[in-house]
């Protein structure tokens, strides 16, 4: 098939290409294959577009009005005729596995993808590292001083601009990794591999561990730094916190990423649902003032 989709061969290929390579070389002014020479190289240098200026042959209307065309278009009208014993073909479910082992599937697709995507996972634990330094560097032991209101507030804002920042830096990192699985989710669930469904939930669950790493590692810099009282239940809130943050965050940019058309358009949507998630999450204007 040459450029604009006009068939130029359709036919046998023959041992070591013979059948192919006699066919255009039965085409006049065709230069002969050299010996030992690679036939699928030689097809596409002696059908090139300059190629065909040059000999003032067009390969798409010669193979038109070639015998092996007549013979193709004879041989596709014999077998659409089904034999008379002959019964439709039919599938008992859409899908040759069931949820759970497509599930399972496109969870161990989805694992090698993350795994050998070091520019997403690794520039964002490196990012959230700089980051929880960086917090702990400026509020060193602050939290140790709490003496009054003012001081609470100080802490609670740094720890909330942190949060909306690095959650505003997930959500932007992952739309454009789900842009570029997308491309590969449309040809695979067309062919009928496996349903939208099992795809969505795999995609879901892979980021719960490294989410969880992120958390982790936020939880283990920030809070002995800036001097938070040492409790289990306290620990567990701060980083239950963390966790959640981040993985909405990323829900976010996915579900951005699969309802838009381009990434492009993702980003605008992002920008606005930053903005408005900061506007209304309870902070900056109290929940009783949101209702008011």
């Amino acid at each position: 098939m040459k450029r604009g989709g006009q068939i130029i061969y359709s036919g046998p290929i023959g041992q070591h290409s013979s059948k192919l390579i006699e066919y255009f070389q039965g085409i006049s002014g065709v230069p002969k294959i050299r010996d030992n020479y690679n036939p699928a190289t030689w097809m596409l240098e002696i059908t090139a577009p300059s190629v065909e200026d040059q000999l003032c042959v067009n390969f798409a209307q010669h193979y038109r009005d070639s015998l092996l065309h007549e013979n193709n278009k004879k041989l596709v009208k014999q077998l659409s005729i089904p034999a008379p014993s002959s019964r439709d073909l039919h599938f008992p479910t859409r899908f040759p596995q069931n949820g759970w082992e497509q599930y399972k599937a496109c969870l161990w697709k989805q694992n090698l993808s993350y795994w050998r995507s070091p520019r997403y996972n690794l520039v964002r634990v490196l990012f959230m590292t700089f980051a929880s330094v960086l917090v702990g560097a400026l509020y060193w032991q602050k939290g140790k001083k709490i003496n009054n209101e003012q001081d609470l507030l100080n802490i609670l804002g740094s720890i909330y601009v942190l949060i909306q920042f690095l959650g505003a830096n997930s959500c932007t990192s992952v739309l454009p990794f789900i842009a570029r699985e997308r491309i590969v989710l449309y040809r695979e669930t067309f062919s009928g591999m496996y349903s939208f469904w099992a795809y969505s939930f795999s995609q879901v669950t892979i980021e719960i561990p490294y989410t969880f790493f992120l958390s982790v590692l936020f939880v283990s810099i920030t809070y002995p730094a800036i001097g938070f009282y040492w409790s289990i239940y306290k620990v567990f809130w701060y980083f239950y916190t963390m966790f959640c943050t981040l993985l909405y965050f990323n829900y976010l940019g996915m579900m951005l990423a699969s309802l838009t058309p381009t990434i492009q358009v993702a980003s605008v949507s992002a920008s606005f649902c930053y903005t408005m998630m900061n506007l209304f999450s309870g902070f900056l204007i109290p929940g009783p003032e949101v209702r008011l």
